[in-house]
């Protein structure tokens, strides 16, 4: 399965040269290439015979489904990101419980994100509730995938952590350059490498630790 890999390389580069020439229609290389995590998570699940890997792997649909909404219909992009998020949430629960780990940690990034977007909060209008809420569940997740590595110290919590960090990095990335009003390729280079790294390493993270 480590093909997957250098398809969804492959696949995202075409994202990357196509996007603007291609307009809506490139944006099946970009969930194409998010389909490879998929495929990668399915076969771990069915490596692994884990019901939270399954769990996973509807977040990593949901994930391929935001990609195209996303530049269709923002909000509703968001959401379904959202539901990808909260799947993960659901997943990693299956794996220890929270704990005061998770909300130290919580509370820790979710104060250091705000301090970094204390300028801006007043840019987002009515957007500014939904933004709030989406970056709490993100967060979340990225907590608990934390945890779990606190408690198990494995591989396979390793890699998810770093996929997890990997995700809220890329969000944060793009938030940044919408309230910027800026769309340099660098920032476009660094958003779909992080949030291409979370998805594979959040999905494959069973079976490559195994």
């Amino acid at each position: 399965m480590y093909i997957t890999i250098g398809l969804l390389v492959l696949l995202g580069i075409l994202y990357g040269c196509f996007r603007n020439k291609a307009g809506q229609k490139a944006l099946i290389l970009k969930a194409s290439a998010t389909g490879m995590a998929v495929l990668a998570g399915i076969y771990g699940a069915f490596q692994t015979h884990r019901f939270s890997d399954w769990v996973i792997v509807f977040g990593l649909v949901c994930c391929m489904a935001a990609d195209i909404i996303l530049e269709i219909q923002f909000i509703r992009g968001v959401y379904l990101f959202g539901a990808a998020h909260l799947l993960f949430i659901l997943a990693f629960c299956q794996k220890v419980v929270p704990s005061w780990d998770t909300l130290f940690i919580f509370t820790g990034i979710y104060l250091l994100v705000l301090f970094l977007f204390r300028n801006k909060v007043g840019m987002l209008g009515e957007l500014k509730r939904p933004a709030y809420l989406y970056m709490a569940v993100l967060i979340l997740m990225v907590a608990m995938a934390a945890t779990i590595y606190l408690h198990l110290n494995t591989t396979e919590a390793l890699l998810r952590s770093i996929g997890a960090f990997c995700f809220l990095v890329s969000d944060c990335v793009i938030a940044w350059s919408l309230l910027k009003e800026r769309r340099r390729l660098s920032d476009g280079i660094v958003i779909l490498t992080l949030y291409y790294a979370a998805v594979y390493l959040i999905g494959s993270a069973g079976w490559i630790a195994s």
